[in-house]
């Protein structure tokens, strides 16, 4: 995919084609068709189908996890997955003192001092009352549950670009490690309502943050997709400094 799709409007196509794919049915010709539907909805030329539909061949069709054990999208079946999941819960009085604190304590130091810094950037008045928002896409899997966020970011013309070190760059730049604990914290509380015996390590299977330019299995499981599991020890620092009692 090229630069010269506008990013907003690039990004607003490609999450409504994914939200509506059929991950276990992807034949080219059930492809093509929504593709070209999509791109007309959004004003793109249909020279673009070619790229488009080989870039979600690639997504769905590339190895999650970087072991001999990993599975693809295209295993996932429409039953096992949500998209847009909201969530809504109450939260505490935060502040940007607050999370500076817990990502730069023990439980956060994995993503380095450049995260750290970037958090002390963060520029907002304390607040209180409920978190909202919607993740892209939750699915289950062999009773394990995953987190998937499309990202459309352009970070460069070649694969190397969206190698680990430069996928971690890009979710340190874009706030997006705070983003995804913010996800991962929902879905415990979402998961604790719904699932008798919840366990969070028994049941919380991971986070994929997908950048959809860069994947290609032919290039490997360490392009394009950064992969994260929070620690039970974050998840419940995270619940005790923000999630409010009802």
């Amino acid at each position: 995919f090229r630069r010269v799709l506008f990013r907003s409007r690039t990004g607003n196509f490609l999450h409504g084609i994914l939200q509506n794919l059929d991950f276990s049915d992807v034949s080219s010709a059930r492809i093509k068709e929504e593709v070209r539907v999509r791109l007309t909805q959004f004003g793109f030329e249909q020279d673009w189908v070619p790229a488009v539909c080989d870039m979600l061949q690639k997504v769905v069709h590339a190895p999650l996890e970087p072991d001999a054990t990993s599975f693809s999208l295209s295993e996932i079946a429409r039953k096992d997955r949500l998209n847009e999941l909201e969530f809504y819960f109450p939260i505490k009085k935060i502040s940007t003192a607050t999370l500076s604190k817990i990502f730069s304590g023990p439980n956060g130091t994995q993503f380095g001092p450049d995260f750290n810094s970037r958090m002390e950037e963060l520029s907002f008045a304390p607040l209180k009352g409920f978190m909202k928002g919607f993740i892209d896409l939750v699915f289950q899997r062999n009773g394990r549950f995953y987190i998937v966020d499309w990202k459309s970011n352009y970070l460069g013309p070649r694969h190397d670009h969206y190698h680990q070190e430069a996928l971690l760059g890009a979710m340190v730049d874009n706030f997006y490690i705070l983003q995804y604990h913010i996800y991962v914290l929902a879905l415990h509380q979402y998961l604790k309502r719904r699932l008798r015996n919840y366990d969070y390590e028994k049941h919380f299977g991971g986070v994929f943050y997908v950048f959809l330019r860069g994947v290609d299995p032919s290039h490997g499981e360490r392009f394009g997709i950064f992969r994260d599991t929070p620690s039970i020890n974050m998840v419940e620092e995270l619940t005790e400094a923000l999630v409010a009692k009802e």
